[in-house]
Parts: C-alpha cells; structure tokens; sequence
C-alpha cells in the first residue's frame, strides 16, 4: 500500500488549481443558498473538523475584517462529476464564523457599542445596534482569496484537507475524522444511527453524551471514543491483512507519558494483547487510535458480520451503561468489553459490576478520609479509613490498585493488564 506521502506526490502532480476573489456576502450566499441559480455551492463536509471555535474567536475575525486585516485564503475542491457540490477542504471555522454572524447568532462590540450585523433592535436601546449602512458596506464587499482545485475526487480533498492541517492545530479525533477510510465512514455513520435505549430514541452520540464517563462534547471525540472501541474487537496483529508496517515500541511496567502502545513486532502478538495497545485515545500524532486508523489502511473494507456484531456491542454498551444509571468509567466498560469478548462464558459480568462498584466506593472512602483529616484531625478520619480497609481486604488488598487504574494506567496497556489480572482473580465463574 503506497505512504500518505506518496499519496500526496501523485495527487499534487495531476492537480489543477487557481486563485481568485469573491466578495464575502457572495461568498456566504453560495455556502447558505438553497436557490436553483447557484449551482456551485460551497459546502462542508462530514469529514470536516466541528465547530471548535469559541465565540471570542468568531468576534475577532469578525473585528479583523472590519479593522482591513488581511484573512487567510479559503481552498476549494470541485468535485468530478458533481456540479452542485464544490468543497470546502479549509476555511471551515472561518465560513461558519461569517454565517453566524450575518445570521444575527451572536454580537461584536464596537467601542462601547453591542453591535449586530442586521438586527431589528426592539425597543431602541442605547448602546445596542446593528451596523450602519457604511460598516455592512465595508464589510459586505470584503473580498476573500479562494484556491480552487478542479476534477478532483472526495478522497483527493480529504487528503489535500490532512495536509493543510499539518501546519495548523488539529486534534487527534479531527486527524481521525478527516481520514479517508471505510473504517471511519462506518463509525462516523455510527454516531448517527438511531438507537432506543430505556425509551428514549436518540442519536448514538447524543447516547454517549448522556452517559458520565463515556462523555464528549463533540462529534469527532465521539467518533474518537468508537474507534477505541472498535480496536478491541478488530486487533491488528503482525498476520493482518491490512498495511502493518513495524512500529515497535519497549514496553515498561510503569506508566508512560507517551501516547503510543501499538506494537506489530511479532512478540506478544496474540490478539488478547493486541486487543489492550490501540485504545488509548491520546492527545498527539502517536495516539494508538491514530496509529489504529493509519495502519487499517485507506482501502480495506468492513464485512458485513463485522459491521453487525459492532452495532450489537453499542447496544450492549448502552444498555449497560443505562441500567448503571449513565454512570460508567470509560476505563471500566473497555476492561468489560474485552474480558467478555476473550473469555467469554468464564467471566461473570455481574461479579465485575459489584467490583466496579466496590471501587467507587473505596475511591469515595479515600476522599472522605482525607478531606476529614484534614478538618477534624486523624481520629475522625479512622471511621473512613477501617471502611476503606475492610472493602480492600474482600479482594485481597487489589481493589485499591484496580480503582486507581482509572487513573493512573486508564485506556493504556499497563492499565487493562492491571486490571484483567484482577478480573481473572475475582470475576471469573
């Protein structure tokens, strides 16, 4: 399978690109216009990064263009075959940002003034407007540089999308939402299917959201938190077919401050262990997520038995999260996934939910202890400490060493060994 890179080689030597302007209240209307006679409309993309601007970010570059600023170019793909649909491979906070305010979404402040772009303000009040006809004027004909790319395929903007980004902040769930897979057109898709959990139909990642410990706030981290999912299920090992290029890595006992677990070096290559090294999500380009995403390939595709038996762990996951009263540690439902995916009927899942429960417990305990002593002095806290003790002794003095894997080991693969040997201790038949 050829390298990103080489990708990128053979893309840019057969691309056609130019520049030009267009005033930026025409350049909105095409994005926003549902009407026939604009028939090359800018869009965004399901592969695009969300919304992550703050609103004082949006003000600033509404501030900038009214102060003359020059504004970054805005890059466009048009689609082979599709006359309608022309890209928006970057420039996407930016056209958000622009809509939003001429959509009356939000306010700038000029001077002492709250100041709209087209609001009808009423009653008249001091100190809140819309623009004047001169400020609209100056900020309707601003004139916004657009790189066109033509004939080009979806999978080619992508590509040109990821490498825009590399000299730009991206986090590590947009890098995973922009990649062309068939893997991340599945989850992404995933996110939106409708599923009915305890009466309540909603979206997978409104779902997620709602349950504390598996919550984000946006739909790439959703998406980022499925794939970590799905590495449990579907583990690279050395014989995969995918494109699995060494990435070698020591392991140590001890935990690690680098994102990256994924090892394909042909030692402990089994897929019970392989199935503990991607699901780190990490925060950098050597996330085993990230790597997962990479080393799954660009072409490879999903079979349909894959594809369902994921779709019954979702539900499983919701149901189970629901019954726990949305409340569930990330950490905890990865160590219940792949227990019960590895080792089937010998795990009993309701002895690992009192543990996960006792954990929670002996963690509160801890807190109670020391806040106590703290206040009241160490005889006050005994009460605290004896209960935390005696919790600790019923797992043989390992349930202190599982409950702190939430945080200290978490997703990464010293924190599920450390807690599948205690599993294997307590929670098996």
């Amino acid at each position: 399978m050829p390298s990103v890179t080489a990708l990128l080689v053979q893309f840019l030597a057969i691309y056609n690109c130019s520049t030009s302007q267009i005033k930026l209240r025409e350049y909105i209307k095409q994005y926003k216009s549902k009407e026939e006679d604009y028939v090359n409309k800018y869009v965004l993309t399901s592969w695009q990064r969300g919304d992550r601007w703050p609103v004082e970010f949006k003000r600033n570059l509404i501030i900038s263009i009214l102060e003359g600023a020059d504004i970054s170019k805005i890059t466009i793909g048009n689609i082979i075959g599709d006359d309608e649909k022309s890209v928006i491979i970057d420039g996407g906070h930016r056209t958000r940002t622009l809509a939003e305010f001429m959509d009356n979404k939000w306010s700038i402040k000029i001077g002492n003034d709250t100041v709209w772009y087209t609001k009808e303000i009423v009653p008249a009040s001091s100190g809140v407007r819309s623009f004047t006809k001169e400020e609209k004027k100056h900020f309707d004909n601003k004139l916004l540089d657009i790189v066109e790319y033509v004939d080009c395929t979806d999978e080619d903007c992508r590509t040109l999308f990821v490498k825009l980004q590399n000299s730009a902040p991206m986090s590590v769930s947009d890098m995973i939402n922009s990649f062309p897979s068939h893997l991340v057109e599945f989850l992404r898709n995933m996110c939106e299917t409708q599923k009915e959990v305890d009466g309540e139909t909603l979206s997978v990642g409104e779902h997620f959201k709602n349950i504390k410990g598996l919550e984000n706030p946006g739909k790439n981290l959703v998406l980022h938190q499925l794939v970590a999912l799905f590495t449990i299920f579907n583990p690279l090992t050395p014989d995969s077919e995918q494109d699995t290029e060494s990435e070698s890595e020591s392991e140590s006992e001890s935990d690690s401050d680098s994102d990256s677990e994924l090892e394909l070096d042909g030692e402990s290559d089994s897929e019970l262990t392989q199935a503990m090294k991607c699901i780190k999500m990490g925060q950098t380009r050597e996330a085993p997520t990230l790597k997962y995403v990479e080393k799954y390939g660009f072409k490879t595709q999903l079979t349909e038995d894959v594809k369902s038996k994921f779709n019954e762990v979702i539900e499983y996951i919701l149901n189970y999260a629901y019954d726990n009263k949305k409340s569930v540690s990330a950490s905890y439902i990865y160590t219940l996934l792949h227990t019960r995916e590895y080792f089937g009927e010998k795990f009993n899942v309701t002895k690992y939910t009192k543990m996960t429960d006792d954990s929670t417990k002996y963690l509160d305990l801890k807190k109670r202890e020391i806040k106590t002593y703290k206040k009241m002095g160490s005889e006050a806290a005994k009460v605290y400490a004896l209960e935390a003790t005696e919790l600790n002794a019923k797992y043989g003095g390992t349930l202190d060493r599982f409950a702190n894997t939430k945080t200290a080991g978490g997703a990464n693969y010293n924190g599920m060994k450390t807690r599948l040997e205690i599993v294997k201790a307590h929670c098996f038949n």
